[in-house]
């Protein structure tokens, strides 16, 4: 089972898109739960949340973290959308390699040329958290790790 941990503060805007993209994975029992480690929102984030069915939890990801009951924890930010094929994929990763850390393919929601450059020298980088990052529980966020092919779609306008 995952746990997906989204870090938020003030994130009533984009969060419902990056929820909607969880509900066939929790459907599937894929996603066991979600948890919101908010840094003191004052919009209606943890409203959507507990619409949502997401526990919150305050003081950082480290607590996030430490609640979490899943094997496997996929930590988004509240800006980012999986395209719906991200669960198989995520499901194949954890079997094939237990070990490894994974990360979504960066991609804007932008149709523009500059965009796609964007995303091809993305792809030369080392991954961000914009990408989501899927770790066996314990693991950490750091070592190694491979790329998945499922698309993590990023507003463009998310540091406006």
């Amino acid at each position: 089972m995952i746990t997906v941990i989204v870090p938020t503060l003030n994130s009533a805007r984009r969060l419902p898109v990056c929820l909607a993209a969880l509900v066939p994975a929790a459907v599937d029992a894929i996603v066991g739960e979600v948890i919101l480690a908010d840094g003191g929102s004052t919009d209606a984030t943890l409203e959507i949340a507990e619409e949502a069915g997401a526990r919150i939890v305050t003081g950082g990801l480290a607590a996030a973290v430490a609640s979490a009951r899943g094997d496997w924890l996929l930590h988004l930010l509240p800006t980012t959308r999986l395209e719906p094929d991200w669960a198989p994929q995520a499901m194949l990763h954890m079997q094939s390699r237990p070990d490894e850390a994974a990360w979504f393919r960066f991609a804007l929601e932008d149709s523009s040329l500059t965009a796609r450059l964007t995303e091809v020298m993305r792809r030369l980088a080392p991954p961000r958290p914009d990408q989501g990052r899927l770790v066996r529980a314990g693991q950490g966020m750091a070592g190694r790790g491979r790329g998945l092919t499922a698309r993590a779609f990023n507003d463009p306008d998310a540091g406006r």
